[in-house]
């Protein structure tokens, strides 16, 4: 009988690994690079922009803008890390998706500049 409970828990074990190993599919997640392509996206896929912000909205959240479409961005204080950025400043911002019932925004995780304005300061990474 311990026979058989071994051999029958051994068998769940196995099979609880082949489970859980073909969870993934596929060659990697792709990287969402538009506005456009961000505003489809499903919920807390990965994307890196690249455009200007346009104009603070509140607090945190920001009017993001390519040659694609705009979107609101959300960047914490501390995303900023001491970069200062105007409209003629053209930045990469990284960070995930983040869908509601009516809204999609982009929640900031990395603030880059690409080239900054020359009335603005220069800043390097």
């Amino acid at each position: 009988m311990s026979t058989r409970i071994m051999l029958m828990v051994l068998g769940l074990i196995v099979s609880s690994a082949l489970a859980v190993s073909a969870q993934f599919q596929g060659a990697g997640r792709a990287e969402v690079r538009t506005v456009s392509a961000a505003q489809e996206a499903v919920d807390d896929s990965w994307v890196s922009l690249t455009g200007t912000i346009l104009r603070q909205v509140s607090a945190e959240r920001y009017l993001f803008q390519d040659a694609t479409g705009t979107m609101v961005v959300e960047i914490d204080h501390d995303k900023w890390r001491n970069v200062s950025v105007n409209p003629e400043t053209i930045v990469c911002l990284s960070g995930e998706i983040d869908k509601d019932w009516s809204t999609t925004e982009m929640e900031v995780e990395t603030v880059d500049v690409v080239t900054a304005s020359s009335q603005g300061p220069r800043q390097t990474q």
